[in-house]
């Protein structure tokens, strides 16, 4: 009876010390920030979902060695994570298709902005549509820009009913309209031109059009031009 009285009574004790070590409040301060296209001072654009990771870990005597987290940014350049220790930090953006930037210190609760260097430019990008034939006509020029050493790999066109970044993930939002074409550093600052025939596509709608490269530097990670659009 005694021996059933000690085990009764250690298992109250373990089950009173393990509510309390789990007896803390969950996270709730919030680290949020954007990425800038340093070429364009605009919003970096990238692919959704995944189109690059925020890395961060405390900065703290009390945890010395403490690990990298990760979450995910958004495809407009932003990022947000509301689930974060109060503390500080260091931070920065990385695996997304620009040069990763030097890490900054943050208090989080807090905001942080980084300037990147993309692996590569889409520009002089020209969209138009006839309607007759039913061909889109594309053009654009794929630059590296000072500080990137990247090559292009693939470039591609998208055609999409939503002018939403996350609708050109991999040039493809099921409508079938795509074409694509490997490239290298012998095609840089050149103009690269695509015919593509539209006969299939539906009629009745507006219809955005999406150019993109990637890089040897990550072939699953796209630099992208602006959204131009037409109706059909």
């Amino acid at each position: 009876m005694k021996k059933i009285i000690l085990i009764i009574t250690a298992i109250s004790v373990l089950f009173v010390s393990c509510s309390k070590i789990d007896n803390y409040d969950a996270p709730s301060a919030t680290l949020s920030g954007q990425v800038i296209d340093k070429t364009t001072g605009q919003p970096f654009l990238t692919d959704q979902p995944n189109g690059f990771r925020v890395r961060y870990k405390e900065i703290s005597e009390k945890y010395p060695n403490a690990q990298y987290y990760y979450f995910w940014g958004k495809a407009d350049g932003t990022f947000n994570n509301s689930k974060v220790f109060a503390g500080k930090y260091e931070v920065c953006p990385v695996e997304g298709a620009f040069i990763t930037p030097e890490p900054k210190q943050v208090s989080i609760p807090g905001t942080v902005s980084f300037e990147v260097t993309p692996y590569l430019s889409v520009t002089q990008d020209n969209v138009s549509f006839n309607a007759s034939s039913k061909t889109l006509s594309v053009s654009f020029t794929v630059s590296r820009p000072s500080g990137s050493n990247a090559s292009p790999a693939t470039a591609f066109v998208a055609v999409s009913w939503n002018p939403a970044v996350g609708y050109f993930v991999h040039g493809t939002d099921g409508t079938g309209v795509l074409e694509t074409r490997n490239v290298s550093a012998d095609d840089l600052d050149k103009t690269l031109s695509f015919d593509i025939d539209l006969s299939s596509l539906p009629s009745g709608h507006d219809w955005y059009v999406r150019m993109g490269c990637s890089s040897n530097m990550n072939t699953s990670r796209y630099n992208y031009s602006g959204v131009h659009s037409f109706s059909y």
